[in-house]
């Protein structure tokens, strides 16, 4: 209460723009707040921001009053607002924004951890407000027996507790009616000896054979520090210490004091650090903003492609978000202003109003490609000098709208700031570049210039949206490991001659659908007038022609025909395409082991050389014979570089059959040639190729057989 009525005062005096100051000291009645009896509430009352003269911002005002309280000893300071710190203690128990929770099971031991960690956060230079919780310092009276002497007077412990209860909290002497009503009489120590250590000592014990024996004889009585307060999460006893995150945002303070701890900080066994506050509501946010923007994103390229109707132009019109979020993140480092959960939502508001400008511009584009112009740089020219007005003022009038929210110093200002500085940020990127980037995309789309394909693109992206999963932050193996079966099996999947054979058969298989097509149909309508009357005579008539009817049935089997030959060569490009695939993996892994053979070679050369040159220096050879052998080494080097090209080739020809570029490796199993006996065997009448022959023959009896059918008469012409 002292220290409360000094900091009042001090606030008032020095501060002119403190009009009130109030304090709430301890626990009340109806304890709706987590305080302990050491903790106080002080309300300070400002004048309007106008007639300030310490300060122009609150937080210049709060380090002024920051630095005058902390003169006073024994006074830690968390400034805070009345309805954050209410929340902050109903959703975290505490009210900073970073709590330190060290867990254990000694008190003693928990307080020298808390004051270690206190001293090793108040080194970082983010972390502001820094409190100890208080769970020792509280004086308690103990009462250590000296059995026995206790036992010596014939003493026992009941009497000694009895006594001292009696003289600190009464003990009932007797009982006082007054009429109907009775009441205890109650005896205790009068009050200027309850705090006087030599009243208690010289208080009389009475021993069984009735001698009185001073309690400073039977017990040594002292006061000690006690544990204040014993404070626990999940049945565990914890000390917390709260840190405010001064200038420095919550993430970044928080992995500083992690590693400040981590090296600085030595636990006992059974003791650990835990870190709450408003960092445990930071992680969800950012959980949910990880789940959060890439469906944004996503539904906003939905939403696109149903605008344009097409995903090149979609792809075009989403390439403003990139630009904008360079804006976002630039004007958020300007401002000094770290990266909150305000300003992811921020983001998310910049993304939505990003694409519009784009829309503005691809969607005229469009309409003049429609309209007649088709020139690409003539759309270019006339769209963006028609719709430069109407993309300015978009993003100006967003831009103007978010301008009260970016300067604002209200309350709620730490939120809105973040927000609106992302926006505008972002919007001022992705209006210049998309009124310079955007119109050289559309170009080099348009004109050829810049190819790609569609599915693959789409799928990049989203996989580009897809940052948080710890997946995607691998990186992929450029290497193939493929067996022969598995390239025969990858080659089918993805060959392009095949994909065009089943869409030729399938071409075919539905031509043949349509030899029953029959001519249009004519109606014809007339009116003719009959002697005097007054209508005449109104005529219809349906024509339809219609061919020999053995001329649709040779057509339907000639359809049929197309068909079959059309599948027979996708079964004889397909048989072809695995005899090659299987050939060309065969002679790759041959070079291979070729190249292998001419390595071991060569460094078996290498020894021969190194000792013939040994032996020269001993004088067993002549130096013909060392060249003899430096040749030969030569020699199979030269070998062994022509059988790794050799290789190289053969790997080259197979990455064109399997339309890759990774690089390919064979699979750890031995070697095993191709076994190769085709000179005994019959050519079988199913081989594909026979089959292909075969159908074309089919074919061309079948055509035949309709042209003959256009010999036959007309029945209905």
């Amino acid at each position: 209460i002292e220290n409360n009525t000094k900091m009042e005062k001090m606030l008032l005096e020095e501060f002119p723009e403190v009009t009130e100051v109030v304090s709430r000291t301890g626990t009340g009645e109806i304890p709706t707040d987590p305080m302990s009896l050491e903790m106080s509430d002080m309300f300070i009352i400002l004048k309007d921001k106008d007639e300030w003269v310490s300060a122009d911002t609150k937080e210049e005002l709060i380090e002024k009053i920051r630095a005058k309280l902390t003169t006073l000893p024994g006074v830690q300071l968390a400034f805070t607002q009345p309805i954050e710190m209410r929340f902050n203690e109903l959703m975290t128990g505490i009210r900073e924004d970073i709590a330190v929770k060290i867990y254990g099971d000694d008190l003693d031991v928990l307080a020298d951890l808390g004051a270690q960690a206190r001293e090793l956060i108040s080194e970082l230079p983010g972390a502001a407000d820094i409190n100890l919780e208080q769970i020792t310092g509280l004086p308690q009276l103990k009462v250590q027996y000296d059995r026995q002497k206790m036992a010596r007077y014939g003493v026992d412990v009941a009497t000694v507790n009895n006594l001292i209860q009696s003289a600190y909290a009464g003990g009932n002497a007797g009982v006082i009616y007054e009429g109907e009503r009775r009441f205890d009489l109650v005896v205790r120590l009068a009050e200027p000896y309850v705090n006087d250590l030599e009243s208690i000592r010289n208080l009389y014990a009475v021993s069984y054979d009735g001698d009185q024996i001073p309690l400073e004889e039977l017990a040594e009585i002292r006061y000690e520090d006690g544990p204040a307060q014993i404070s626990r999460d999940n049945t565990r006893r914890r000390i917390v210490i709260g840190v405010n995150a001064g200038n420095q945002d919550v993430q970044t303070l928080v992995e500083g004091i992690q590693q400040k701890l981590e090296a600085g900080l030595d636990l006992p066994p059974g003791y650990n650090i835990t870190y709450g506050g408003q960092f445990e509501n930071l992680e969800r946010a950012q959980a949910r903003l990880l789940f959060a923007v890439p469906m944004a994103l996503g539904l906003i390229f939905i939403l696109l492609y149903f605008s344009l109707k097409s995903v090149k132009q979609a792809l075009l019109v989403f390439s403003a978000i990139p630009l904008a979020t360079i804006g976002g993140v630039f004007a958020l480092w300007i401002r000094g202003l770290p990266f909150s959960i305000s300003a992811g939502v921020g983001f998310i508001v910049l993304f939505g109003i990003a694409v519009l400008n784009g829309i503005i511009l691809i969607s005229f584009f469009t309409e003049l490609k429609q309209a007649g112009v088709r020139n690409v740089n003539r759309q270019i020219l006339m769209g963006t000098r028609q719709r430069l007005r109407p993309v300015l003022l978009t993003a100006a009038t967003d831009m103007f709208g978010f301008m009260p929210m970016a300067v604002s110093t209200a309350a709620g200002a730490e939120v809105q700031r973040p927000l609106a500085t992302v926006v505008i940020g972002g919007l001022i990127t992705a209006t210049l570049l998309t009124l310079v980037v955007l119109p050289v995309l559309y170009s080099l789309i348009e004109e050829g210039r810049l190819r790609f394909r569609p599915s693959k693109t789409i799928a990049t992206l989203f996989l580009c949206l897809a940052v948080g999963s710890p997946a995607f932050a691998q990186p992929a193996d450029s290497t193939l490991t493929l067996s022969q079966e598995e390239a025969v099996e990858m080659t089918l999947d993805r060959y392009p001659e095949l994909d065009a054979a089943e869409l030729e058969a399938k071409r075919q298989s539905v031509l043949a659908k349509t030899a029953f097509e029959l001519p249009p149909t004519q109606i014809s309508y007339s009116e003719e007038e009959a002697g005097g009357a007054s209508r005449g005579v109104q005529s219809f008539g349906i024509q339809q022609s219609l061919d020999f009817p053995l001329k649709y049935i040779r057509e339907r089997q000639a359809g049929k025909a197309l068909t079959e030959l059309a599948e027979n060569r996708l079964k004889l490009t397909r048989s072809e395409l695995k005899q090659e695939v299987s050939k060309t993996w065969q002679e790759w892994r041959y070079r291979m082991e070729v190249a292998a053979l001419y390595r071991e070679l060569t460094e078996t050369f290498e020894d021969f050389e190194q000792a013939a040159n040994l032996r020269y220096e001993l004088g067993e050879i002549d130096q013909l014979e060392r060249l003899s052998a430096r040749t030969a080494y030569e020699q199979a080097i030269v070998n062994y570089e022509a059988a790794k090209d050799d290789a190289a080739i053969a790997e080259r020809r197979l990455q064109n059959l399997l339309v890759t570029d990774q690089d390919l490796t064979p699979p750890d199993s031995e070697y095993e040639p191709l076994q190769r006996a085709f000179s005994g065997q019959s050519v079988s009448a199913e081989h594909a190729l026979l089959q292909s022959q075969q159908s074309v023959i089919d074919v061309r009896r079948k055509e035949t057989a309709v042209e003959r059918s256009e010999l036959w008469p007309d029945l209905f012409a």
